[in-house]
């Protein structure tokens, strides 16, 4: 849908967030948080790898927590599958599972 991503992962070692975390899919984690510091964001996690790729969270300008992803090398993908309901699910060379809604 328009490049619209929507991740499901399992719950980290942090404490979960009160609400709603809401995350994106950017090329370039390293190069944006710079960006979103500069206006004003609060960092909450340096960019780092994790198992979903690398990763940086932040706080946005009204207090929302907001996850930012690089995803790995989509090369790693050696299944997919597009349920009914519009998720697609991918099965990675490493055995990580990754549902996408409406990626086209």
């Amino acid at each position: 849908m328009n490049g619209f991503i929507f991740k499901i992962y399992p719950l980290g070692k942090h404490p979960p967030t009160i609400g709603t975390r809401i995350g994106f899919s950017v090329d370039d984690v390293d190069s944006i948080v710079p960006m979103l510091v500069a206006i004003g964001a609060e960092l909450i996690f340096q960019p780092a790898d994790s198992e979903w790729g690398r990763r940086a969270v932040i706080k946005d300008l009204d207090g929302h927590i907001v996850e930012l992803l690089t995803p790995p090398n989509r090369d790693r993908i050696v299944a997919s599958d597009k349920t009914s309901t519009g998720v697609i699910t991918e099965t990675h060379s490493d055995g990580m599972n990754v549902g996408d809604a409406n990626r086209e």
